[in-house]
């Protein structure tokens, strides 16, 4: 497998959801090596607040996003549920050359998912 952007979405959340990333990050570090590109999403917070917090396991880059929901979703959003949670989708590409998995802060991965070790990909078009 070539290299891959794994990213993570981290807002104002409580002490435990603070928590949950660090570990997610560790899992796929592990899973898919110095290969990968690490990059943490951060929106509603200062990402000195957010590093902090997850324990700023090295090797991860931060990325402040709170202004980079694209237009045409917040056209879509529904501002009385959290924020109207858009958040999650800043910014929907980092890296349009590289392909993205965006990981839920709670997923913790402990081996290759058989889909994507053979290979699997689908392309994402926005």
């Amino acid at each position: 497998m070539g290299p891959v952007l794994i990213r993570w979405t981290v807002g104002d959340v409580s002490a435990r959801g603070f928590e949950a990333p660090g570990l997610s990050i560790a899992g796929a570090k592990n899973v898919f090596g110095a290969d990968a590109r690490y990059v943490v999403s951060v929106n509603t917070i200062p990402i000195e607040i957010v590093r902090a917090r997850v324990g700023g396991p090295p090797g991860v880059e931060w990325l402040q996003a709170d202004e980079r929901v694209p237009e045409w979703l917040g056209e879509h959003m529904d501002p009385g549920l959290a924020e109207g949670v858009g958040w999650k989708f800043a910014p929907l590409h980092v890296d349009p050359e590289l392909p993205t998995i965006a990981l839920d802060n709670d997923v913790v991965l402990w081996q290759m998912p058989e889909s994507i070790g053979n290979g699997w990909r689908m392309p994402i078009r926005c």
